[in-house]
């Protein structure tokens, strides 16, 4: 009685190196030489689930190197069994410091963002003002008070990209200024010196008055006698509850007069 010899199924499929957390899609060109391939059983060696497609994709969680396995079934039941790699590339682990700041003050983003393996190529900042920046830690000014979106975007030498968004606060400056019960007076006399609030949601911590007679002084409202006559300066600087500050200079805003 004559005996029938199967083929066995011609295992061949194409594996692509990408990045983790992307598909990873395989192209299968199994072949037979009489018959037909019934049934396909993918292992992609993470301990997921078999997948029974001709032709999967398959997400890894974890970078690494797997052992694919393919089980191609004929439909008379011949078996073969087919192996290949796939490398999943880490994505950069991205890090950097965001601390709220004063307007106008320059700030620098330390940027400590890592990589497994390999080397990150490139980064791409977004400030949420409009301006971008291709720096590995720039420096920015910010011109407007409020919060903004910083993006992070870094793309690996496997052209694996991540990205991270944080946001960072700009506090408005306080504004020095003040007014005195007059500018003029014979020396010996006393002025009064008095704080004018231009923001009223800012709250002020610090006062520090300046005169050019040598004297200081400290609080919103302060007094200030002068011994001698002539043309004074008047400095106040201020500082808010953020630490932010403003400096008012009003040269010659105070003048004495000799008795006649």
């Amino acid at each position: 009685q004559p005996i029938t010899i199967y083929p066995l199924p011609d295992i061949q499929f194409l594996t692509k190196d990408t990045c983790m957390g992307s598909n990873s899609c395989f192209t299968n060109n199994s072949s037979i030489q009489q018959g037909n391939i019934a049934s396909w059983v993918w292992n992609f060696g993470d301990n997921s689930n078999f997948e029974t497609q001709a032709n999967p994709c398959h997400l890894f969680d974890t970078n690494g190197i797997y052992n694919i396995e393919l089980i191609a079934s004929s439909n008379e039941g011949c078996v073969s069994v087919g192996n290949s790699t796939v490398n999943i590339h880490p994505k950069p682990i991205l890090s950097f410091t965001t601390q709220s700041h004063c307007l106008n003050s320059l700030y620098t983003f330390n940027n400590y963002s890592t990589v497994p393996y390999g080397n990150i190529d490139s980064y791409t900042w977004s400030f949420g003002n409009s301006i971008s920046d291709l720096t590995v830690s720039p420096s920015i000014k910010y011109s407007s008070p409020g919060i903004y979106n910083v993006v992070l975007e870094a793309t690996s030498n496997f052209g694996c990209i991540n990205s991270l968004s944080q946001s960072i606060e700009v506090y408005n400056l306080p504004i020095a200024d003040f007014y005195s019960n007059t500018t003029e007076t014979c020396e010996r006399s006393c002025i009064d010196f008095n704080f004018i609030n231009n923001i009223n949601n800012l709250t002020i911590t610090d006062y520090n008055w300046n005169f050019s007679n040598g004297y200081i002084g400290y609080g919103q409202d302060v007094t200030q006698c002068f011994e001698n006559f002539g043309y004074f300066d008047v400095t106040l600087i201020i500082s808010d509850s953020h630490q932010c500050k403003d400096t008012v200079v009003k040269q010659n805003f105070i003048q004495t007069l000799q008795p006649t």
